[in-house]
C-alpha cells in the first residue's frame, strides 16, 4: 500500500476513535473548491456528500467500479456531489480527480479500514467474493503479458490472476515487473468469480522471488521439430540442489530424455529424442524442477513437432480435440456470416461446422464463392464457448 494511503487510513481511524471530524473548509484551488477533499463511507455501505464550488465546467474522472458518484459532469456554480458504495467485506480506497479550468483537485475516498488476509489458493477458491487476499505461489502460466493475466499455484490449488498492477499502480505494464513462469510471487487483490472462474483482480505485487532454474536456450529454434523427429538439447541455469525432469503421459509417447548433465556448476544440459511423427501437429510441456531450503522451483519448456495434415469428415473434425493438428475437410457452403473475414458454415453428409476466418482479411471475397458452392479447407480444431469451430483456415483449390 502506498505510504500516503496508509497515513490517510490511520488518520481516519484516529479521528473515528476520538470523535473528531474532517475539516469541511473549502480546499486547494482558486478554479474549484470542495467542502472536503476526503470522503469516508461506512463498511456497511452508504453515501457521503460534499459541495463543489466551481468557476467553470468540471468533470470527475478515475472513478472505480465499486464507487457511484451522483454527478461526474457539472457547470460553474455550487453543486452537491454524493459518493455512494455498497457494503464491503474489506476496506478499500480510491483517488478520484476533479478537473476544472485545466487544474486537478484530488479527492480521496475511503470505505472502512483495509484488512488483508493471508491465504492459500484453496482458501481463496473457497472464500467469499469481494474479500481481499494475500497469497503466495508459483507463476505457472502467463496468458497475457500486457494486462498481466496469469496463473498462480501453490500446494493447495491454482488461482487465476486477472490483471496485475505495475510498481506505480498502473495497468497494461506487466512486463515491467519481470515476472516469469517459475517465479514465486506474493500478490494482494480482491476476489471475484466470473463465469464460474475464481479470479484475483488487478493485484498488487508484494514480492517476487526469482526461480532458481531457467531455460537459457535450445539447440533447435523455438523447440519446433520436423516430422522426421531428431534430437533437442536444452541449456539451463540451475542454482538449486539437484534437478529433475517431469513429463506428462502424452509427452512420454513421443519425447524421451536421452541424457542429463548437471556437472557444470550452475549450468545444466538435457538432451531429448523426438520420435518421427506420422500424425498431426503435436505439442507438450517438459517441466524442470530444483529444490532449495525445502522450496521447489520450476521452469518449463514447450516442445512442438510438425505433423501431417489429417483428412477428416466434418463429424471426425468435430469429435477431435482442440489443438494444433491440421485437418483437411471438404463441404458445401450453407451460410456466409461475414464474407470480409471468411466466417462461414460448411456442411457434408456427416455434419456442419463453423469456420472462423479463411486466410487474411478480404481473401474469401476474391474466391467468388457463394452458398451452395463446395470448398476444401485446412485448419485447426478450435472452440468458442463450448462450440467447435475451424480456426486459422486456408483454402485448398478444388
Amino acid at each position: 500500500m502506498k505510504l500516503k494511503y496508509f497515513l490517510l487510513l490511520a488518520a481516519v481511524a484516529i479521528m473515528s476513535m476520538t470523535g473528531c471530524s474532517v475539516n469541511n473548509d473549502p480546499t486547494y484551488l482558486s478554479e474549484v473548491q470542495v467542502s472536503s477533499s476526503y470522503v469516508a463511507i461506512s463498511m456497511d455501505g452508504g453515501s457521503t456528500a460534499i459541495t463543489v464550488n466551481a468557476s467553470s465546467d468540471w468533470t470527475i474522472t478515475k472513478c472505480p467500479s465499486w464507487l457511484t458518484i451522483s454527478d461526474t459532469i457539472g457547470s460553474a456554480g455550487t453543486t452537491e456531489v454524493t459518493f455512494s458504495a455498497e457494503s464491503t467485506l474489506d476496506g478499500r480506497s480510491a483517488e478520484v480527480l476533479l478537473n476544472c479550468g485545466g487544474k486537478e483537485q484530488h479527492i480521496n475516498v475511503i470505505q472502512g479500514l483495509s484488512t488483508i488476509s493471508d491465504a492459500t489458493c484453496a482458501e481463496v477458491l473457497a472464500g467469499p467474493d469481494s474479500k481481499t487476499y494475500q497469497v503466495t505461489g508459483t507463476c505457472v502460466k502467463i496468458s497475457n503479458d500486457t494486462y498481466g493475466n496469469w496463473y498462480l499455484a501453490d500446494a493447495t490449488g491454482q488461482v487465476y490472476i486477472y490483471g496485475t498492477l505495475d510498481a506505480n499502480g498502473g495497468t497494461k505494464n506487466f512486463t515491467s515487473l519481470g515476472i516469469e513462469e517459475g517465479d514465486i510471487v506474493t500478490v494482494q487483490g480482491p476476489k471475484t468469480t466470473y463465469n464460474g472462474t475464481v479470479e484475483l483482480v488487478n493485484v498488487t505485487v508484494v514480492n517476487i522471488e526469482k526461480s532458481l532454474i531457467r531455460v537459457d536456450s535450445v539447440s533447435v529454434e523455438d523447440a519446433f521439430l520436423p516430422k522426421t523427429g531428431g534430437y533437442l538439447t536444452a541449456y539451463l541455469t540451475c542454482k538449486g540442489s539437484g534437478m529433475s525432469v517431469d513429463m506428462s503421459e502424452s509427452a512420454n509417447t513421443w519425447i524421451s530424455m536421452s541424457s542429463l548433465d548437471i556437472s557444470g556448476g550452475t549450468s545444466a544440459t538435457v538432451e531429448f529424442y523426438i520420435e518421427p511423427n506420422t500424425e498431426g501437429d503435436r505439442q507438450d510441456t517438459v517441466v524442470f524442477k530444483t529444490t532449495s531450503g525445502g522450496v521447489d522451483y520450476t521452469t518449463k519448456l514447450v516442445i512442438s513437432q510438425e505433423g501431417n495434415i489429417v483428412d477428416a469428415t466434418i463429424a471426425e473434425f468435430l469429435a477431435a480435440e482442440v489443438g494444433d493438428t491440421q485437418y483437411r475437410i471438404t463441404g458445401t457452403i450453407t451460410e456466409i456470416q461475414k464474407a470480409e473475414y471468411g466466417n462461414i458454415y460448411i456442411q457434408d453428409e456427416t455434419g456442419t461446422v463453423y469456420v472462423y476466418g479463411i486466410g487474411s482479411k478480404g481473401d474469401f471475397e476474391t474466391y467468388g464463392l457463394g452458398v451452395g458452392d463446395q470448398i476444401t479447407l485446412i485448419g485447426k480444431r478450435g472452440e468458442y464457448k463450448g462450440t467447435p469451430q475451424m480456426v486459422k483456415a486456408t483454402r485448398v483449390a478444388n
